[in-house]
């Protein structure tokens, strides 16, 4: 198997919009979205916005379950605003320690996508 070394750029607007979602209390729910961007080449990722929790998703503490069609009509209209530039690249979401561990879907998420 070969390994590369995949650069993810992110706006600093991006980064903040996820800042707002960490699992900073025992109360707080998992978060969730889907990443919009483009590949600048084979390596390197830009992502340009995300989608954020919807009131329709389904969250706890420690799980997630996106409403596909609300997070997808956010990607198809990224994707016609931009003339077809930007577009789905991978989803995001939050783990409730401070040094989260990938879960198997995670993995298995990793491997499809």
């Amino acid at each position: 198997m070969i390994s590369a070394i995949l650069a993810i750029l992110l706006f600093s607007k991006v980064n903040e919009e996820l800042q707002n979602y960490r699992q900073l209390d025992s109360t707080s729910l998992e978060s969730a979205g889907l990443l919009i961007g483009y590949y600048k080449s084979r390596y390197s990722v830009l992502i340009d916005r995300i989608t954020k929790p919807k009131e329709t998703d389904k969250r706890t503490r420690t799980s997630f379950k996106l409403d596909a069609k609300a997070h997808q009509f956010e990607v198809d209209e990224a994707y016609a605003e931009s003339e077809q530039l930007i577009g789905y690249t991978g989803t995001w979401h939050t783990h409730p320690q401070s040094k989260p561990i990938p879960s198997s879907p995670d993995l298995s998420d990793w491997r499809t996508h």
